[in-house]
């Protein structure tokens, strides 16, 4: 069974984002880990005997999407879901992890000098991030609200307020727009099209070949872009856009849902056009990937691959499948899309260019504007399209006041396990420990 040759000799799971997983999922992941875990002989034991599971994030980020959050008490429908909210009440461990990594204090130029010196080292982002979430739950009273001091220094980063020559940075090609709603995001993608096409560069619709009634209940449905198998009825493509993969095409050589490049050519072979309902795919679109580290297809261009269209089939007995490129634009991407992302002037993307969205937008949302913010290495590297309003923050909604609670009851049994087992902060202590469980367990 491959699932359970995968498993072979695994000891440590790590499981990252923990904010997005929902009960359901975890319930499943608690399954697998039974039924594959030493070639299934564990299955009585919970996770089939897998020595460390670590589950790493920050719960002040997006929940999980039509599913309930792992520490949420209401009664679960399914039995993945009663697995995976049980599994999760039982975990007593827990460490605070307390440094920022991506937003460390660096020498900044971007705050006005009531602010602090200029060139001096600026953790003001990191400041206002714990503030956001922390100061309404027991561990981060101190930090006091969120309040119009704060929002003073944000509005500095407001695009009207911005230098021309700055304010060109966030429309350049390493700059990304996030924005909360999926419909605001595609009509920003189409109207950089629109910007292309009116330079004279040719615009190639792909519509996708569908099997199966399960698409078209997906279709009828009207969810965001009509995705199925994360890939969407239409995609439009153009020399030099940005794309995104939407799968995981080839993970151990960069090419994996998330990771980004730019369009450099569309081919069509045998002398075949694009057509104008998209029904006529490309061959294949070479696209510089960045993240690639595979075999260099072209000589002298390391980064460059040539992606064809891929095949999701879904798992449900009528065969249905999709056949589509596996990327879609962005100039533009959700919110959802971009947690687990870090922009800034080390990385791929330069720059963001955020829009807060309205001020109920945590009620179906929560953790929206944090996941924004947060994205960025420095303040320098983020502009608001909008208004920044004191609302935007301050909105309080269930959700919110769920994760507060959360966080402390986490805090209490961080303090317990650092009383028990302080090896686990320490880490020629933990080192020690994980490798005399391999001795013992061969």
């Amino acid at each position: 069974m491959r699932l359970q040759q995968d498993l072979a000799g695994v000891m440590i799971l790590c499981l990252d984002e923990r904010s997005m997983v929902g009960t359901v999922v975890f319930g499943w992941i608690e399954f697998m880990l039974r039924m594959g875990m030493n070639m299934g002989a564990n299955s009585e034991k919970e996770y089939g005997g897998l020595p460390i599971l670590v589950l790493f994030g920050d719960d002040g980020q997006l929940p999980p999407v039509n599913a309930t959050r792992l520490f949420s008490s209401k009664a679960q429908s399914s039995n993945a879901g009663q697995v995976g909210q049980l599994m999760y009440s039982k975990i007593k461990d827990c460490i605070f992890l307390t440094e920022v990594v991506r937003q460390k204090g660096q020498a900044c130029s971007t705050c006005s000098q009531k602010w602090h010196q200029p060139g001096a080292l600026c953790d003001r982002l990191g400041s206002f991030l714990r503030k956001l979430w922390y100061s309404r739950s027991a561990i981060g009273k101190e930090l006091g609200p969120v309040n119009e001091t704060d929002m003073d220094w944000l509005r500095e980063r407001e695009q009207h307020r911005l230098s021309e020559g700055e304010a060109a940075r966030f429309n350049s090609e390493f700059s990304l727009f996030l924005h909360p709603k999926v419909e605001d995001v595609m009509q920003e993608n189409r109207g950089q099209l629109k910007v292309q096409s009116n330079k004279g560069i040719a615009v190639v619709k792909c519509l996708s070949k569908d099997c199966g009634p399960c698409v078209k209940r997906n279709m009828k449905k009207g969810k965001g872009e009509y995705e199925f198998g994360q890939m969407p009825r239409k995609t439009f493509l153009c020399k030099g856009a940005p794309v995104m993969m939407t799968t995981n095409l080839c993970t151990e050589w960069g090419l994996f849902n998330g990771s980004m490049g730019t369009v450099v050519d569309i081919y069509f072979a045998g002398g075949r056009k694009p057509s104008r309902d998209g029904k006529e795919h490309p061959d294949v679109i070479f696209v510089d990937m960045p993240a690639y580290c595979g075999p260099e297809v072209i000589p002298g261009h390391p980064h460059l691959v040539p992606i064809g269209p891929k095949e999701f089939k879904e798992l449900c007995g009528h065969e249905c499948s999709r056949v589509q490129f596996p990327f879609r634009m962005c100039w533009a991407i959700t919110v959802h899309k971009a947690q687990g992302m870090t922009i800034g002037c080390q990385q791929q993307m330069k720059a963001a260019r955020v829009h807060l969205g309205a001020s109920d937008t945590d009620k179906w949302a929560a953790g929206a504007a944090f996941v924004q913010l947060s994205r960025v290495s420095e303040i320098g590297a983020l502009c608001f399209e909008g208004p920044v309003d004191l609302d935007r923050f301050t909105m309080w909604s269930a959700g919110k006041q769920a994760v507060a609670s959360e966080d402390g009851r986490l805090y209490e049994m961080h303090q317990k396990t650092l009383e028990n087992e302080p090896w686990l902060v320490n880490e020629a202590g933990f080192e020690l420990m994980v490798n005399e469980y391999f001795q013992q367990s061969g």
